[in-house]
């Protein structure tokens, strides 16, 4: 497909949500669908379709990213999704890259659900992944502060919740 079809559809005033939660939920078992490419693929598609969209967009969904990255951080807990990081990671930054080869089922099954609609000829599917410092603003409990202190001139050598800000950047 061609970008001036879809520059023409915002010129004419097209405008939808990014709702594939919504129906995701309405779903008999939405979690089996985030466990199987092509029942999300097929929520995807269903999404597409009840808005009337070329444009096949993924779950947005900033725990997968935030999961993966820390089990390539190494770091153990019983509730990724509220961890926040205290003080800097111990991992080597070598190990840390290597384990960050390693792919995770939920996102190994968002790809592939992106995979499933190409062969979809009237969807253009989505890719998204959250951006480095909206993961990183999920890896700190007061992410405001350093950004502050950052902004301020501050630099990581005169604060560790600056230098935990950086690393977690960087790592994100």
């Amino acid at each position: 497909m061609e970008r001036n079809r879809f520059l023409d559809l915002g010129f004419r005033g097209l405008r939808m949500p990014i709702g594939a939660h919504l129906v995701l939920f309405e779903q008999p078992d939405p979690a089996a669908s985030l466990r199987d490419s092509q029942r999300l693929a097929e929520v995807i598609e269903a999404t597409a379709r009840r808005f009337r969209t070329p444009l096949a967009f993924p779950l947005m969904d900033m725990t997968v990213e935030k999961r993966e990255l820390l089990a390539a951080a190494e770091v153990r807990t019983d509730d990724p999704d509220t961890f926040h990081f205290g003080s800097l990671p111990t991992i080597e930054p070598d190990q840390f890259h290597d384990n960050l080869r390693v792919v995770g089922e939920r996102l190994r099954v968002y790809v592939e659900a992106t995979g499933h609609l190409v062969r979809r000829p009237d969807l253009v599917p989505i890719g998204m992944v959250i951006g480095p410092f909206s993961l990183t603003t999920k890896l700190m409990a007061d992410p405001i502060s350093p950004v502050y202190m950052a902004g301020e001139g501050r630099t990581a050598a005169d604060d560790p919740e600056l230098a935990l800000f950086e690393l977690c950047l960087e790592m994100a």
